[in-house]
């Protein structure tokens, strides 16, 4: 860890580019129990992350313009200095200045020359990655090729037509494209509308290639993509027969809400929680705020529930003078994403509640009946075609590494170095589910 984060400070500290936040890793930085563990140092970012950017623009079709000639020179610049960020996606990119100014963040699984031997930290964002990434498991200057693709292509069919937002159902975790495009775009809906785009056509066929390729190292960089100075083979996939239909694929490990023990262990971490609302309960804080719980079960013992705040409120635009919660989410299921924070106990009412606290408008879904037990049927995201074993990427959860700090178990920090992989096919596309929005 020392010599990955230390390593990338120096690299970034000599490039002096605006398109880094400083940051400096403290081998010391805190101290628990007497004992001294490591920390990152970082400057505040510039701006919002590109999610939350494109939700409120993605109809401005001179921030998307400015943005697409900014994440151009971004891989230019990546690609000159031989280096790849290893996670470009809609949270690690901050946008200011109406698309004319953009920062990485998140430096974890950054490639630099002189790490090259350490391998990677770990595989990117679903959507915003190549299938062959996985499988291979490359670390080098090329990591970045699919992603900044991915970006360009998406914002210029949003320069294009901006409802293709809508019917591509993009938000802050993807942007026109998802993980079911990637692996197979002759049967994509998305990919098969760009395709009717006369200006994207060649662009779009270009994709499609590029998706199919056999190995990682023949992704073009993002110059040759836009230029057409690709020499790519088509492959043709099998037929869709083949393919095992409507599985769901997520970010995030996929939990019931009423599976309390497994959502106590990704406390800390991103999840994707799923279930059927039992209780609505509108209430207002002690300075007057107003506010609901999504309840699924008796909240009298452990439980778990979706906390929607007046910035929740606010971001879901909902207005409790006008509104009718229960006629929105009374024995409705839905999908929540975001956060598992720890345990509210009461030891007088004797009840321990997990949560999900709502703050963006895309945390929250209403699914259908079937869509809910397709994705209770995901428990975790399984996405390749042969069996394999290969590295495992250095990668803990977030309530594990803190216990094992406040136990002294520093040791235990480090996740196993290998982990295999059963046979799984491919898939087809998602069927889309119905946004609350």
């Amino acid at each position: 860890m020392l010599q990955r984060y230390t390593a990338i400070s120096q690299k970034l500290k000599s490039l002096d580019s605006s398109f880094f936040v400083n940051f400096d890793f403290l081998n010391n930085g805190i101290c628990v129990n007497g004992n001294h563990y490591p920390i990152v140092k970082i400057a505040w970012a510039k701006g919002e992350t590109l999610g939350e950017f494109l939700e409120k623009n993605y109809k401005n079709k001179t921030a998307l313009n400015n943005l697409s000639k900014k994440i151009k020179e971004l891989s230019e610049f990546l690609g000159k200095n031989n280096i790849s960020h290893g996670d470009l996606q809609m949270g690690n990119i901050m946008v200011s200045d109406n698309g004319k100014a953009i920062q990485l963040i998140d430096y974890d699984g950054m490639y630099i020359g002189s790490i090259s031997k350490l391998g990677s930290s770990e595989l990117g964002h679903i959507n915003f990655q190549h299938p062959l990434r996985a499988v291979e498991n490359p670390f080098n200057d090329k990591l970045d090729n699919f992603s900044f693709i991915t970006l360009w292509l998406g914002l210029q069919s949003l320069i294009l037509d901006a409802s293709i937002w809508d019917k591509s159902q993009s938000d802050s975790d993807s942007l026109v494209f998802k993980v079911d495009d990637f692996e197979n775009p002759e049967n994509s809906k998305t990919i098969n509308l760009l395709m009717s785009y006369p200006q994207l056509t060649i662009y779009v066929t270009n994709y499609i290639k590029i998706c199919l390729v056999d190995q990682f190292k023949k992704i073009p960089t993002l110059s040759d993509f836009i230029d057409n100075q690709i020499n790519l083979e088509y492959i043709k996939l099998s037929s869709p027969s083949s393919f095992k239909i409507n599985t769901y694929k997520s970010q995030y490990p996929v939990i019931s809400v009423l599976d309390f023990v497994k959502c106590e262990k990704y406390i800390g971490s991103q999840v994707e929680v799923i279930g059927k609302v039992t209780e609505v309960k509108i209430g207002w804080t002690e300075r007057k705020l107003p506010y609901i719980f999504l309840n699924f079960n008796d909240w009298r013992g452990k439980a778990f529930k979706v906390n929607i705040w007046k910035e929740g409120l606010d971001a879901l635009n909902l207005n409790l003078s006008t509104m009718k919660p229960n006629d929105i989410w009374l024995g409705k299921y839905i999908s929540v994403k975001g956060l598992m924070e720890p345990p509210y106990i009461s030891s007088k009412h004797r009840y321990s509640h997990l949560s999900i606290t709502i703050t963006k408008n895309d945390q929250l879904t209403i699914i259908s009946h079937d869509e809910f037990k397709r994705r209770l049927d995901c428990c975790e995201f399984i996405n390749r075609i042969n069996s394999y074993t290969r590295q495992r990427p250095l990668v803990s959860k977030n309530n594990e590494i803190i216990k094992n700090i406040l136990n002294n178990n520093i040791d235990k920090v480090e996740p196993q170095n290998r982990i295999t992989i059963s046979k799984t096919p491919q898939y087809s596309t998602i069927k889309p589910s119905t946004l609350l929005m």
